[in-house]
């Protein structure tokens, strides 16, 4: 077999994009390349990493919550001198790529960019991988549109190619590493949680907190000689809730305290080459957008915000010792017995965010349990019998039935199909069956099927009644 040579390494556009020569035979025929690919080997210059040699840890004092240990250099493993210019890590290896690709796929199949790069994904992978390998990637420019639900907000999405890289850099370093330092309760862009893990969490916290109250009011009766408190005279349903909103959460979150928490994380994997690699790029990813904020369309922001909190969801749970407590991101709650501890646990939270650089936003604010809590779009009450009630918010009722209208309107242009409107009536449906809400199905699905009529499926009992006769008719007839 003719062995392969590659003519020249890969080198840097004046852009920032790399480009790499095809590989050829010794006779200057060209191979396409397939299964395992030649390893490279390159000592110019241009290979050397991007960032600077001995980057030294950001001076921010956030009061000591994230100082190095005893004889521990964060920095050290980062030295540039000690990688070789083509450095194998698992970010680049083809394997996390193409993983990457295919999860990247996922739901973008037929948009133009993903239809470009899997024309010919094989060697776009590879050549994505030879320039995560000698850090001659760039990421492309920010894609910038608004979205308006639940409410107004700016998102920059990045190019196709930058999704792969930061699909393998995620899933292979970020996500297994960051997620081991995170309490149960916090529920967002995680495995096995979610919106719904969050709602069951919060059911549990209200049950706990009531049963906790009961038991505590019948051990002291007993104690006393007592008589027992009867079922309308309970009042265990009684305590505070601190119902808190980072204002502005991803546009205020500070790249030089962000980027030394993902460094004290960085420095505590076994495999120094796959932490290099994950330094350089998040620090291009960090940097990417200007100082203070993170763009929201990225998904390694999604991490991001996640670790820039962790040490506040421990501070809460540890420190101020609040046992009931969750967060989704930047929305949490917490639930304590008076209202003097929830002040003074809410001025020790704005105290703990202001070293981050954080505010808490006006409707930060505290409020009697009876009134319930209003947490993943459902307003979640406890009864004074102990039971739960969740209820879908009102402006999300709202908002359903004029988007049907809406709907409707769409159809009739053409610029919106009926299997479209059926999924997202169903998707809505499906999210709102984890609340009480038969009454609200009834009223929606009036709604709806008025619109839709062709869309309103066959009562099956009368497909089941018709299906009977025939049969019945069918043993009279052979008797």
């Amino acid at each position: 077999m003719t062995p392969l040579t590659r003519t020249t390494c890969a080198t840097s556009t004046p852009t920032g994009r790399s480009t790499t020569t095809t590989p050829t035979t010794a006779t200057g025929g060209r191979v396409r390349l397939g299964g395992k690919r030649d390893l490279l080997t390159c000592k110019g210059e241009h290979c050397a990493p991007p960032f600077k040699e001995n980057t030294a840890l950001p001076s921010n004092d956030i009061g000591g919550e994230y100082q190095a240990a005893d004889g521990v250099n964060p920095s050290g493993f980062l030295s540039v001198s000690e990688q070789p210019p083509f450095s194998h890590n698992t970010i680049s290896a083809f394997t996390s790529l193409y993983r990457a690709y295919k999860k990247t796929m996922l739901g973008k199949s037929e948009k133009p960019a993903a239809i470009r790069f899997s024309a010919d994904y094989i060697t776009n992978i590879f050549e994505l991988s030879d320039e995560l390998r000698s850090r001659t990637y760039r990421m492309g420019r920010y894609n910038s549109f608004k979205v308006f639900e639940p409410k107004e907000r700016d998102v920059l999405s990045n190019k196709f190619r930058d999704k792969v890289a930061q699909h393998s850099y995620c899933d292979n370093i970020i996500e297994p590493l960051f997620c081991k330092s995170f309490i149960i309760d916090n529920y967002a862009n995680q495995k096995g949680k979610g919106l719904h893990f969050g709602l069951k969490r919060l059911d549990l916290f209200l049950r706990s907190y009531f049963l906790s109250r009961k038991g505590k009011r019948e051990e002291e009766c007993r104690n006393n000689n007592e008589r027992m408190p009867l079922i309308n005279e309970f009042d265990y349903n009684k305590g505070w809730i601190i119902k808190g909103d980072v204002k502005k959460y991803f546009y205020s979150i500070d790249h030089s305290i962000l980027m030394e928490m993902v460094i004290r994380k960085l420095a505590t994997l076994e495999n120094k080459k796959d932490a290099a690699a994950a330094f350089w790029l998040s620090e291009m990813i960090i940097n990417s957008t200007p100082n203070p904020g993170i763009p929201i369309g990225n998904q390694s922001s999604q991490f991001f915000a996640l670790l820039y909190l962790d040490g506040f969801d421990h501070y809460v749970k540890q420190n101020l010792g609040i046992k009931y407590y969750g967060r989704y991101m930047d929305d949490f709650f917490a639930i304590v017995e008076t209202k003097t501890e929830a002040q003074n646990a809410i001025k020790k939270m704005r105290e703990y965010l202001a070293g981050l650089k954080l505010r808490l936003n006006d409707k930060t604010n505290i409020f009697p349990l009876s009134h319930g809590i209003d947490f993943l779009g459902f307003h979640t009450y406890l009864t004074s019998t102990g039971k739960i009630i969740r209820k879908v918010r009102r402006s999300s009722k709202i908002n359903m039935r004029r988007k049907i209208k809406k709907f409707s309107a769409l159809c009739k242009e053409g610029k919106m199909t009926l299997t479209d409107v059926e999924h997202s009536h169903g998707s809505w449906t499906a999210h709102i069956n984890h609340g009480n809400t038969f009454r609200l199905k009834q009223s929606i699905g009036k709604l709806f099927y008025s619109e839709f009529p062709e869309l309103k499926p066959k009562p099956k009992g009368k497909e089941k009644g018709n299906a009977t006769a025939h049969r019945q008719f069918a043993n009279q007839r052979k008797n």
